[in-house]
Protein backbone atom coordinates (compact mmCIF):
# COMPACT_ATOMS: atom_id res chain seq x y z
CA UNK A 1 0.00 0.00 0.00
CA UNK A 2 1.41 3.34 -1.07
CA UNK A 3 -1.03 6.01 0.04
CA UNK A 4 -0.93 9.60 1.20
CA UNK A 5 2.71 10.21 0.33
CA UNK A 6 4.54 13.06 -1.32
CA UNK A 7 7.13 12.14 -3.93
CA UNK A 8 9.34 15.00 -5.08
CA UNK A 9 12.08 14.52 -7.67
CA UNK A 10 14.64 16.94 -9.01
CA UNK A 11 16.76 14.64 -11.15
CA UNK A 12 15.89 14.12 -14.82
CA UNK A 13 14.71 10.71 -16.01
CA UNK A 14 13.97 9.48 -12.47
CA UNK A 15 10.73 7.46 -12.51
CA UNK A 16 7.99 8.29 -9.97
CA UNK A 17 7.89 4.79 -8.43
CA UNK A 18 10.01 1.71 -8.79
CA UNK A 19 7.51 -0.58 -7.10
CA UNK A 20 10.11 -3.31 -6.65
CA UNK A 21 12.30 -0.88 -4.73
CA UNK A 22 9.42 0.48 -2.65
CA UNK A 23 7.95 -2.92 -1.78
CA UNK A 24 11.28 -4.75 -1.72
CA UNK A 25 10.21 -8.05 -3.24
CA UNK A 26 10.99 -9.31 -6.72
CA UNK A 27 9.53 -9.62 -9.23
CA UNK A 28 8.35 -6.08 -9.77
CA UNK A 29 4.60 -6.11 -8.96
CA UNK A 30 2.03 -4.85 -11.43
CA UNK A 31 -0.03 -1.79 -10.56
CA UNK A 32 -3.14 -3.94 -10.14
CA UNK A 33 -1.35 -5.91 -7.40
CA UNK A 34 -0.76 -2.80 -5.31
CA UNK A 35 -2.89 -0.17 -3.64
CA UNK A 36 -1.66 3.28 -4.56
CA UNK A 37 -3.79 6.39 -4.17
CA UNK A 38 -4.06 9.84 -2.61
CA UNK A 39 -0.39 10.54 -3.41
CA UNK A 40 1.09 13.86 -4.44
CA UNK A 41 3.86 13.74 -7.04
CA UNK A 42 5.99 16.70 -8.06
CA UNK A 43 8.96 17.47 -10.28
CA UNK A 44 9.59 21.22 -10.50
CA UNK A 45 11.43 21.02 -13.83
CA UNK A 46 9.27 18.44 -15.64
CA UNK A 47 5.50 19.02 -15.82
CA UNK A 48 5.00 15.68 -17.62
CA UNK A 49 7.10 13.69 -15.13
CA UNK A 50 4.24 11.62 -13.70
CA UNK A 51 2.07 11.31 -16.83
CA UNK A 52 3.20 7.80 -17.85
CA UNK A 53 3.02 6.58 -14.24
CA UNK A 54 -0.50 7.92 -13.74
CA UNK A 55 -1.70 6.53 -17.10
CA UNK A 56 -0.40 3.03 -16.32
CA UNK A 57 -1.60 3.06 -12.71
CA UNK A 58 -5.06 4.43 -13.52
CA UNK A 59 -5.51 1.84 -16.26
CA UNK A 60 -5.16 -0.74 -13.45
CA UNK A 61 -7.53 1.12 -11.09
CA UNK A 62 -4.81 2.78 -9.01
CA UNK A 63 -3.85 6.43 -8.28
CA UNK A 64 -7.44 7.52 -8.98
CA UNK A 65 -7.22 10.51 -6.62
CA UNK A 66 -3.48 11.19 -6.76
CA UNK A 67 -2.26 14.46 -8.22
CA UNK A 68 0.76 16.06 -9.80
CA UNK A 69 1.27 19.41 -8.07
CA UNK A 70 3.70 21.44 -5.99
CA UNK A 71 3.18 20.43 -2.33
CA UNK A 72 4.01 23.99 -1.27
CA UNK A 73 6.33 23.16 1.61
CA UNK A 74 7.07 26.10 3.92
CA UNK A 75 10.89 25.83 3.72
CA UNK A 76 12.16 22.39 2.65
CA UNK A 77 15.78 23.57 2.53
CA UNK A 78 15.83 23.64 6.33
CA UNK A 79 13.55 20.63 6.76
CA UNK A 80 10.33 22.55 7.33
CA UNK A 81 7.86 20.46 5.34
CA UNK A 82 4.75 21.95 6.83
CA UNK A 83 2.29 22.99 4.15
CA UNK A 84 1.92 26.61 3.10
CA UNK A 85 -1.61 27.92 2.53
CA UNK A 86 -3.02 26.56 -0.70
CA UNK A 87 -1.11 23.28 -0.60
CA UNK A 88 -3.00 20.43 -2.30
CA UNK A 89 -1.64 17.90 0.22
CA UNK A 90 -4.27 18.25 2.98
CA UNK A 91 -7.10 17.62 0.47
CA UNK A 92 -5.47 14.23 -0.22
CA UNK A 93 -5.38 13.40 3.49
CA UNK A 94 -1.62 13.95 3.74
CA UNK A 95 -0.46 15.29 7.09
CA UNK A 96 2.59 17.55 7.39
CA UNK A 97 5.83 16.33 8.93
CA UNK A 98 8.24 18.80 10.48
CA UNK A 99 11.55 17.18 9.54
CA UNK A 100 13.36 19.40 12.04
CA UNK A 101 11.87 17.13 14.73
CA UNK A 102 12.71 13.81 13.05
CA UNK A 103 15.81 11.71 13.62
CA UNK A 104 18.73 12.06 16.01
CA UNK A 105 19.35 15.36 17.71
Amino acid sequence: MIQRNIVVATKPKLKPFYLKNVIGVPPDPKYGETRTDHNLLWHPADPAWADAHFAAARAEGQEQHSRFADPLFVDPEIGDCRFAPGSPAPALGIEPVDLRRVGLR
